[in-house]
């Protein structure tokens, strides 16, 4: 029997089908997260290793050319290119489309760990970088004012961890501002008339700036866990640190070298409306909803904006949830229009009943679309929502 033969005879279980659809896709599309771009791999990944104060020529043969004769070994691997620059050397790895990029990272980390101990010791450690639309910044806020950049900077500090507290928030990046350093000035003088090398003084600093485990103590049917803190807790403790000592006379940090605590040489500066200023990008987690997140966050900004009104200027210089929203109404307002016009249009040739039944497939087609992105975990971002656009358009 034909499928509308059986619709006819049973009007009842249609009308209850389409309330349910109806129910079901509108909680659909309310809890289906929106986000800016889909999760897209892109089978890149990028190694990139400091070597301070090397020439390019010692980067390309002392880094390189050795990194890239044990990582074009990898599996799936598909190119690998370097460039070799002052001070840092640079690999860039193209897998095969079907190679799981997390995987992808393992290998190469594994491979970077077993190279470590033959690449030079003035060379720092490397870093993956994984290319990733989905955590590029949602939002961009800029912080402002005349109270100092040292300030500005502990204020921006206070606002990241406050918006790094919303649910959903990946992590929340500084640029600009000052960082906070500690510096040891080394006398060559004294140095040299205690016989000692710099590397000594810099192991000694590190090895003395550890906590060390010291087991366990059973008392009765209590175990207690020992630790000996031994991290420094203030730039002072960084002068009782011990170097050596010869002829059992201890040889201190501050005998040969003076410690003072500042910030790092500042290499840019930002400016907004003539003031100093400092970004924060806020990046959320792949799969939440980027609207809810924004909401969140412009209500913390709004009330920063009212305890700072005088001193701190605050701007979003860049809000991708702007545009999805827009998106978001253009969809809606585009599913409202083709509703009433196809209603209109047979209202006039097939009567109010023939011509309600007929435009209703249009929101109803909408949300039995919502109820299957949202089983198959897919999300309404940019790509999703043009496609719904173009599609009630070609059914309107």
């Amino acid at each position: 029997m034909h499928p509308s033969h059986i619709a006819i005879r049973n009007p009842v279980f249609v009308f209850i089908m389409v309330l349910v659809i109806s129910i079901a896709g509108f909680q659909a599309y309310k809890s289906i997260p929106r986000e800016a771009a889909p999760d897209i791999q892109i089978p890149l990944l990028i190694v990139s290793i400091p070597f301070p104060g090397a020439s390019p020529e010692d980067v390309e043969s002392l880094i390189s050319n050795k990194v890239e004769q044990e990582l074009k070994t990898i599996k799936n691997l598909k190119e690998i290119s370097s460039t070799s620059s002052e001070g840092v050397s640079v690999l860039t790895l193209e897998f095969t489309s079907d190679f799981d990029i997390s995987e992808a990272r393992t290998k190469v980390r594994e491979k970077m760990d077993q190279i470590k101990p033959d690449l030079p010791a003035d060379a720092e450690d490397y870093q993956v970088t994984e290319i990733n639309l989905s955590e590029q910044p949602l939002m961009i806020l800029n912080l402002a004012g005349d109270m100092g950049l040292l300030r500005l900077t502990e204020l921006a500090d206070e606002v990241k961890e406050e918006i790094e507290g919303v649910p959903g928030i990946l992590e929340v990046r500084r640029a600009g501002g000052l960082e906070k350093e500690i510096r040891v000035y080394v006398n060559p003088d004294k140095m040299n008339y205690y016989k000692l090398a710099l590397n000594q003084v810099s192991s000694s600093i590190s090895n003395e700036n550890t906590n060390l485990p010291g087991g366990t103590i059973t008392m009765g049917p209590t175990k207690y866990m020992i630790r000996v803190p031994g991290e420094f807790i203030s730039p002072e403790g960084i002068n009782e640190a011990l170097i050596s000592a010869p002829n059992q006379v201890p040889v201190r940090v501050r005998d040969i070298a003076k410690v003072v605590f500042g910030y790092k040489e500042v290499t840019s500066k930002s400016r907004l409306d003539g003031l100093e200023s400092v970004s924060l990008s806020i990046v959320k987690r792949s799969g939440e909803n980027l609207l809810a997140i924004r909401d969140e966050v412009k209500s913390i900004i709004q009330r920063l904006e009212k305890d700072y009104k005088e001193d701190v200027k605050f701007s979003i210089l860049s809000d991708q949830g702007e545009r999805v929203q827009q998106i978001v109404k253009d969809l809606e307002n585009n599913i409202i229009t083709g509703f009433v016009l196809v209603f209109l249009v047979l209202l006039l040739v097939m009567g109010i009943s023939n011509a309600l039944l007929v435009a209703i497939a249009i929101p109803l087609s909408f949300l039995v679309s919502m109820i299957i992105l949202n089983v198959m975990g897919f999300t309404l971002n940019i790509v999703v929502l043009f496609s719904l656009i173009l599609s009630l358009g070609l059914l309107g």
